[in-house]
């Protein structure tokens, strides 16, 4: 035999002598021609293009495969095989093999065309079978077929029109040539060829220089994803499926729901879109697409009307300790307020005191990169408070919202829903980080100007203004990397260092601020609110955030004010601050009395000695009360972030328990602060009043009314 006759008899096989096929018809031929029925001979070089085209006519199928060798160059016998499909038996490489092709199935009809072209040492085949509308199309070239025994293996066929792949046993060498390129791609995985992606395994591509690429062998699977990573209500999911190649890649889609925790799950769509509805709200929604050969994609997100964090450690592990990090990948989901949000790099680890001891944890995230979170200015720093305490989660925001309405300050937040290491997590506030930052706490930050932030010492004292930068915690909880205690009358000032951090490896700073801040609480508690210096404690602070920052943690009766979570800040050229307000989980008891004059740790129970101080506080909260009330008018914050949150509650309260009736939690909030303000009126009525109300025999000097009081004018002097 021939190579040309061996590549015919491997690629087109026509039965010999039976005549169970019709007339093989003869079209047009170059260089060679048919002499029988059977067989097709090359009458010299291959020189020219050679093209037979033929019809067959059947009308039964074989199961087995025909008995004997083929006597001619090859045959091809449609059958259906004992699994069920259809195709042909083929003979080559001396043995009848088994060739796929669904076409058969669909008619009693086949027009095929054969092409040879000689390429110096390579020859090109091409082999076409079509039937009715269908066509398969197949395009190969090698310097042998069948070399030896064994084929190399099924090889797809390029189809076009619609249909099922066909396959073939095909070659086993490389080729190369100035008109031709094969493309090989071992392993499974996603291959892009012109912009166009599948998943494959071990495909071969050969192409024609000029024209597409033609897949002649491996597995070619589809690619399929989702059009959105933001699913909204009313809006359809849509599963796109990859084209490649001319291929028509198939697989049929199903989306199922679930419980928070994975259980109860159940179809909710066939096909390849799915429009969720409010019913899925706090639900896994899975997204499952399979081809004849398995499940080609599958996306498994959680459906909320908030955002959704997937926090991911690299190792696997949760945080469970505060200094205990883990690096991983944060994806925040986006929602019909917001695109997505971040995908990439970052560090989490467990924060809080008492908080961390939760079974919710909080956390401490640092993005890899400066990132405009929701609309907040970029940062890197962020916190997700838990709020385990809070059956209506929304007290840190409300307090943190109208710390900042009314001239005060509190960090910027919202709320997502987090998902650890694919574990439902609950209900979280994504928070700003309490920093020095232009955008956060405006203060310089040392840190900056220093190679190393844990070493400040090349800090020069005389060259640079060491007045400003620093923000303070005031805490019964001393646990910083530098501290001190001021003592001024009964007060006993514990005082955390927040920024700089290692404020103590430059001695001149660490002792400015520690004197600065011993002269400010010295001058609250003297007889003419005066410090030893002789400046008055207005001078040091400015007495409006004092004020300000009271009546936030009065106003939601947060009793930790009294001990702890107080911070304050002093920049460059400015007296001290307070702010910003913190931890406001655990509050709203009593609507009557003050939360934050009962400790020993209480500033705020020395301010209030101060008739000055009084009036102050007593203007700034007439000043903001219409603000207060605002808060639980109908349609106002409470009532907008409930409905907000309502379904990501209810779901919270199943993973971590509490009170699973948030409708009249938020009754009692509302009830809380109206009772609140109405004790407020009562207090804050004149000045005589408020000083009443105030009154504390702890107070290192109880503040007493005094009619002939005269208030001090303003101060120009500053503290250097």
């Amino acid at each position: 035999m021939t190579l040309v006759s061996a590549l015919l008899a491997s690629v087109l096989l026509v039965e010999p002598g039976a005549n169970r096929f019709g007339q093989t018809s003869v079209g047009e031929t170059h260089g060679g021609s048919w002499t029988s029925e059977t067989e097709f001979a090359i009458s010299g070089a291959l020189s020219e293009a050679v093209r037979i085209d033929f019809a067959l006519d059947f009308d039964e199928l074989s199961g087995d495969s025909p008995e004997g060798p083929c006597p001619g160059a090859g045959a091809l016998v449609p059958a259906q095989f004992e699994d069920g499909t259809y195709g042909c038996w083929c003979w080559g490489d001396g043995r009848w093999l088994a060739l796929p092709c669904p076409a058969v199935e669909k008619m009693r009809h086949l027009d095929g065309r054969i092409e040879l072209r000689d390429l110096g040492d390579d020859t090109f085949v091409s082999y076409a079978v079509k039937t009715g509308e269908v066509s398969v199309t197949l395009e190969l070239m090698g310097r042998r077929w069948f070399r030896g025994a064994a084929t190399s293996g099924v090889h797809w066929v390029r189809k076009e029109g619609e249909g099922e792949l066909a396959s073939f046993t095909g070659f086993d060498a490389p080729i190369s040539s100035d008109d031709y390129t094969l493309a090989t791609y071992p392993g499974t995985a996603e291959t892009t060829i012109g912009g166009e992606t599948a998943l494959t395994t071990d495909l071969t591509v050969l192409a024609e220089m000029g024209t597409d690429p033609v897949v002649i062998g491996g597995l070619v699977r589809p690619c399929i994803a989702l059009d959105t990573d933001r699913p909204c209500v009313g809006k359809a999911l849509t599963a796109k499926t990859s084209s490649f190649l001319g291929l028509d890649l198939v697989a049929t889609c199903v989306w199922e729901a679930f419980d928070p925790d994975g259980a109860n799950g159940h179809l909710v769509a066939t096909g390849d879109r799915m429009t969720p509805t409010s019913e899925f709200y706090e639900h896994w929604l899975r997204f499952q697409a399979e081809d004849a050969y398995g499940v080609v994609a599958e996306k498994k997100f959680y459906f909320s009307r908030l955002p959704v964090a997937y926090m991911t450690t690299d190792d696997g592990g949760d945080p469970t300790a505060e200094k205990e990090v883990h690096t991983g990948n944060l994806r925040v989901q986006g929602n019909d307020a917001w695109a997505m949000q971040y995908d990439g790099a970052y560090e989490i680890k467990v924060r809080g005191n008492s908080s961390a001891g939760k079974a919710k944890k909080p956390y401490k995230v640092k993005l890899d990169k400066k990132t405009k979170m929701f609309g907040f200015p970029k940062n890197k720093h962020w916190v997700m408070l838990a709020n385990y305490t809070d059956d209506i989660q929304m007290r840190n925001k409300l307090a943190y919202d109208f710390a900042n309405d009314i001239g005060s300050l509190g960090m910027k937040s919202t709320w997502v829903v987090g998902i650890l290491n694919g574990r439902y997590d609950g209900l979280y506030q994504f928070c700003e980080h309490i920093r020095a930052d232009p955008d956060r706490v405006p203060i310089h930050n040392w840190e900056d100007d220093v190679a190393d932030e844990t070493d400040l010492s090349t800090i020069n004292p005389s060259s640079a203004d060491i007045t400003g930068g620093y923000l303070v915690e005031f805490s019964m909880e001393m646990d910083s990397v530098s501290q001190f205690t001021t003592a001024a009358g009964k007060l006993r000032m514990q005082t955390m260092v927040g920024s700089p951090e290692y404020l103590k490896t430059n001695p001149a700073m660490y002792n400015w601020l520690r004197g600065y801040l011993q002269n400010y609480w010295d001058a609250c508690v003297s007889p003419d609110r005066k410090s030893k210096e002789g400046f008055h404690y207005r001078q040091y602070a400015d007495v409006k955030s004092m004020a300000d920052y009271l009546l936030v943690y009065e106003i939601f009766a947060n009793y930790d004010g009294a001990r702890k979570s107080r911070y304050a800040y002093k920049a460059h050229g400015e007296k001290l601050k307070f702010g910003p307000v913190w931890d406001f989980d655990h509050c709203s008891g009593d609507p009557e009395g003050w939360q934050t004059m009962w400790s020993e740790h209480s500033m705020f129970m020395e301010w209030a000695s101060d008739q000055y101080f009084c009036k102050v506080l007593r203007g700034r909260y007439w000043a903001v009360r219409p603000q207060i009330l605002a808060l639980i008018a109908e349609g106002g914050p409470v009532d907008t972030h409930a409905a907000l949150i309502v379904e990501a509650i209810a779901a919270d309260v199943r993973r971590w328990g509490g009170t699973p009736n948030f409708v009249e939690d938020i009754a009692n909030y509302k009830r809380f602060i109206s009772s609140r303000v109405a004790w407020f009126d009562r207090q804050f009525a004149t000045v005589e009043s408020t000083i009443s109300s105030l009154y504390n025999e702890a107070q290192t000097i109880p503040g007493v009314y005094n009619p002939e009081y005269v208030y001090p004018g303003e101060f120009t002097i500053s503290i250097k």
